[in-house]
């Protein structure tokens, strides 16, 4: 015996088993949900490149949309627009990434020189500021001893 999770009713085990109670088509339908979402968390985990409209595997990139699109879009919603296959949109963005990535180098090298002419000048500013204030104590002191 035990209380129906779904009308608290209680419920007694039928001699056939859990198996003979009667189908909960509302848990049944989370159930397959739960499962869809699996399936497409695998392809996307995969690498499968897919459609967010219509779930379905994209092998072209809509350029003026910005979008992955599938065969079915293709037929409907992208007839006038520029396209691409999935493959050279790809390359394109490797290839502008690896540009960056060589810029970024070349703009990181001087950065770090005045990061290290920066210290430098630190450095020398607080030397000098300790020069000046011996200095002007010692001035001081002369001051005061000629004082008394």
């Amino acid at each position: 015996r035990f209380a129906c999770p779904e009308c608290r009713k209680v419920v007694i085990i039928p001699a056939q088993g859990v198996q003979a109670l009667p189908t909960n088509f509302f848990v049944l339908n989370i159930l397959e949900n739960v499962q869809k979402c699996r399936v497409e968390q695998d392809k996307r985990a995969d690498g499968t490149d897919m459609c967010d409209t219509h779930k379905q595997e994209a092998n072209v990139v809509c350029v003026t949309c910005k979008v992955l699109v599938c065969t079915t879009c293709l037929q409907s919603q992208h007839k006038e627009h520029e396209l691409r296959h999935i493959d050279q949109e790809k390359n394109s963005i490797v290839r502008e990434v690896k540009k960056c990535l060589e810029s970024s180098t070349s703009i990181k090298d001087p950065f770090e020189s005045l990061t290290r002419e920066k210290h430098r000048f630190q450095q020398n500013y607080k030397d000098v500021k300790q020069q000046i204030e011996a200095r002007a104590a010692e001035i001081i002191n002369t001051v005061n001893h000629q004082k008394d």
